[in-house]
C-alpha cells in the first residue's frame, strides 16, 4: 500500500514539474523570440477590421511580415496590413499598406505634394502630423484587449496550480514526517497488504 502511494506521489510530482518547466520555457521563448511573439500577437488579432472611407467600406487584413528584419526594421513593420482593391485593368489586387497607414485619394495627393515638403521641413522635430488611418494600431489595440482577458484566465490557472503544488508539498512533508515518527504504521500497512494478497 505504501509503495503504491509513493509511486502515485512520484507521478504527480513529475507531472507538476513538467508543467512548471513547460511554462517557464514558454515564457522565455515568447519574451526572447520576435517571430514567436509576432505569431502570437497575430493570433490574438481579429481576422479583419472595417474602415468607412466616405461611405465605402474597406476591409483590412493583417499577416506576419516574412521579410521583417529586427536589426533593420521598426517593430511595427513585423506586420503586413493589406486590403483588396483593383488594378488598372479592374482586376482584384492585394494592396499592402505602407507603414500600416491607409490613405484615401485626397490624402494620397497631399502626401505626394505639400505634405511631403512639410515632412522634410519638420523631420526630427516631432511636430509633423500625417493624415491617414493607422490601421495596424487598430489591430494591435484589439489584440491587447483579448490579451487582457486571457491574462485574467491565466492568472486563475496559475493560482490553482500554485495551490495544487502547495497541497502536494504538504502531503510529501506529511508522509515524510509520518514515516520518521510512526514507522510502525508503514509496517502495518505492508503487513495488511501482504495478508490480503495471500488470502487471494
Amino acid at each position: 500500500m505504501a509503495k503504491v502511494k509513493n509511486k502515485k506521489m512520484l507521478i504527480i510530482g513529475i507531472i507538476l514539474a513538467t508543467i512548471a518547466v513547460a511554462g517557464i520555457v514558454g515564457v522565455i521563448l515568447v519574451n526572447t523570440s520576435q517571430a514567436i511573439g509576432t505569431k502570437l500577437s497575430v493570433m490574438l488579432m481579429p481576422e479583419t477590421l472595417e474602415y468607412d472611407d466616405n461611405g465605402e467600406t474597406i476591409t483590412f487584413y493583417i499577416e506576419e511580415n516574412k521579410k521583417y528584419d529586427k536589426t533593420k526594421d521598426e517593430p511595427i513593420e513585423a506586420y503586413n496590413v493589406y486590403y483588396f482593391g483593383k488594378d488598372e485593368n479592374g482586376k482584384k489586387k492585394k494592396i499592402v499598406l505602407d507603414g500600416g497607414i491607409y490613405y484615401n485619394a485626397e490624402e494620397q495627393a497631399k502626401q505626394k505634394s505639400i505634405y511631403k515638403e512639410k515632412y522634410e521641413e519638420n523631420k526630427g522635430k516631432g511636430n509633423f502630423k500625417q493624415d491617414g488611418a493607422f490601421v495596424t494600431l487598430g489591430f494591435l489595440i484589439k489584440a491587447q484587449e483579448k490579451a487582457n482577458s486571457l491574462k485574467v484566465i491565466v492568472s486563475v490557472i496559475v493560482a490553482v496550480y500554485v495551490l495544487v503544488c502547495l497541497a502536494f508539498l504538504i502531503r510529501v512533508w506529511y508522509n515524510s514526517w509520518k514515516k520518521r515518527n510512526y514507522p510502525e504504521d508503514e509496517d502495518n500497512e505492508e503487513e495488511i497488504t501482504d495478508s490480503d494478497n495471500s488470502e487471494d
